[in-house]
């Protein structure tokens, strides 16, 4: 399904796409894990479908660094990766980590990177004809970076849960800002009825009505993310993010990911080539 939004919320769903801790940027060390740490590798398989229930890509996640790092591989249903994201919250907030995607089908581009004088600056290339657009990290108060938000989430959790209305400013990078969003807690029986609670993100202005939210379902004992349902940090050919459904099985959670798998998937060649509609 098309969704053509004036808020271009590319990021929006970046951040929730994975269940777990956080993120690192994709740059420089790509070919090894640098640094490795002595700590087991976490992650989760997630499968996005259309609202018809086709498949239309598969994410692998991985965490590590004490849940500070993270990477995330696209793939095709036919298992070539496409799209890498990196996120990276060592020694700042883990709410609003430096990331970088790139998704080599259409090469759009986005992400949160540090200067030599570490000032931070958010960027976007819509595809490879387009050059790079930047412009220095908003001061926002609340701010929230891509997976971050899993982390924002978990920080307010108690609070979301008795029904209290949390407020985001969420940084959506093809617009080089942030807009604020709000969270609060909705009813929904179907994940009541497997041990989760429902929490909606939409926008916190009169015209938010107007625009997609997003529904996400975290597990009450565990705290870990089982689905996402709205648009996708991923665009189709047109450029337009696309809607999906993401579920996160319990069952495909793991907790020893060997390092060189994690190498692999950061090595890995995204010659990947599926439509994404």
């Amino acid at each position: 399904m098309h969704t053509r939004n004036p808020f271009a919320v590319s990021a929006l769903a970046a951040m929730l796409l994975v269940a777990g801790a956080v993120p690192t940027p994709a740059a420089a060390a790509r070919k090894a894990v640098p640094g490795a740490p002595s700590a087991a590798i976490s992650g989760d398989r997630g499968e996005a479908r259309d609202d018809a229930g086709r498949l239309v890509y598969i994410e692998q996640d991985f965490v590590w660094d004490g849940g500070t790092r993270r990477l995330t591989l696209y793939r095709c249903p036919d298992g070539l990766p496409f799209a890498r994201r990196e996120d990276d919250a060592r020694g700042g907030d883990p709410a609003a980590p430096d990331f970088a995607l790139d998704d080599a089908q259409t090469g759009y581009r986005e992400g949160v990177r540090r200067n030599a004088d570490g000032m931070r600056r958010v960027y976007v290339r819509t595809n490879r004809a387009s050059h790079e657009k930047s412009r220095p990290l908003p001061a926002a108060r609340h701010l929230v970076i891509d997976a971050g938000f899993d982390a924002f989430v978990r920080a307010h959790f108690d609070a979301l849960l008795s029904g209290v209305t949390v407020p985001v400013e969420f940084l959506v990078p093809s617009r080089l800002r942030a807009i604020g969003f709000r969270i609060t807690r909705i009813e929904d029986t179907a994940a009541a009825a497997r041990g989760e609670v429902a929490f909606r993100l939409e926008l916190g202005r009169w015209f938010g009505f107007l625009l997609p939210h997003i529904d996400v379902r975290y597990d009450l004992r565990t705290r870990a993310l089982r689905r996402y349902a709205g648009l996708s940090n991923l665009r189709d050919a047109r450029g337009d993010n696309i809607r999906v459904t993401i579920d996160f099985p319990p069952a495909q959670s793991r907790s020893d990911i060997p390092r060189a798998e994690l190498a692999a998937a950061r090595d890995a060649d995204l010659d990947g080539r599926c439509p994404l509609r």
